[in-house]
């Protein structure tokens, strides 16, 4: 198993150069080639009764929007490639094929690097997570948006939780474990919880990881409590992560994003890059 290509989604914030080049330095470092992304979205069709009779002026301000959005992009791409030597597609999508669309590209890459949902002000944010998570097939990295460019995946920890996603999230990172410096697990304990955390499930990840040569450490179990996210981040940065690795919780359904609690909070309180899968 080995990560061969990974994708980047650009855009025209300051940050995306900075996810540029942090995706190129894991890219070298998994011996895998980086690519670009940048989505155009075309202007909307007219609709309504009277949309057959608006006049060519309409139409023609329609392709200037749809001209600058491209010229833009194209931009954006440009200077990425300047700065890391990554090249790139633009992707023209109609407004309500956004998500369709994007998960269909992200499909053939191994890894998808992303921003973090609505952190721009930006919708697009949110549909391209939507698309990499529960619709790609694929995992995805989101990298906190005031963050530098240095290298990460070197001191790793795993969010445990003895189930599927946890599991699915573990097997997708697995060539980032076997490079990684240290690699950790922390969970949360109840005594009322023993369907998701018992030291057997842990012990048993623990010796299979050790079977494939990750180094791991000693595990860090908390006490759980209502918000099991909020001891996830405080854990992590006592621990000194620069990767949390975890399963996505939630579902797509009817275009609308449902995330489970713990994934919705360690989204939104995002300070270390998290490698994600569904």
């Amino acid at each position: 198993m080995a990560i061969r290509n990974l994708i980047v989604h650009l855009d025209n914030t300051p940050a995306a150069l900075i996810r540029a080049k942090a995706a190129a330095k894991l890219a070298a470092d998994q011996g895998a080639t980086a690519r670009a992304f940048i989505v155009s979205i075309r202007p909307g069709e007219p609709f309504g009764p009277g949309a057959a009779m608006l006049d060519d002026s309409i139409h023609a301000l329609r392709g200037a929007i749809a001209g600058k959005r491209i010229t833009e992009a194209r931009e954006a791409l440009e200077a990425a490639q300047a700065a890391t030597g990554i090249e790139g597609d633009i992707l023209q999508i109609d407004p309500d094929r956004v998500i369709v669309d994007t998960a269909s590209h992200m499909r053939a890459a191994d890894v998808i690097v992303l921003g973090p949902p609505r952190m721009n002000g930006q919708w697009l944010d949110d549909d391209l997570i939507e698309a990499g998570l529960f619709l790609s097939g694929r995992p995805v990295i989101v990298l906190p948006q005031e963050r530098n460019s240095a290298a990460f995946a070197r001191d790793i920890v795993i969010a445990w939780k003895n189930c599927r996603e946890a599991a699915r999230a573990i097997h997708d990172a697995m060539p980032l474990l076997e490079k990684a410096d240290s690699v950790r697990f922390i969970t949360a304990h109840a005594e009322q919880d023993a369907r998701y955390y018992g030291a057997p499930a842990l012990e048993r990840m623990e010796n299979s990881l050790r079977a494939h040569g990750v180094h791991v450490g000693e595990a860090r179990i908390f006490q759980r409590s209502k918000h099991v996210g909020e001891g996830i981040v405080t854990a992590v940065k006592d621990m000194g992560a620069d990767l949390v690795v975890m399963g996505a919780y939630g579902r797509w359904r009817m275009s609308e994003m449902l995330f489970g609690g713990v994934t919705r909070d360690m989204l939104a309180a995002m300070e270390t890059p998290l490698f994600l899968s569904h």
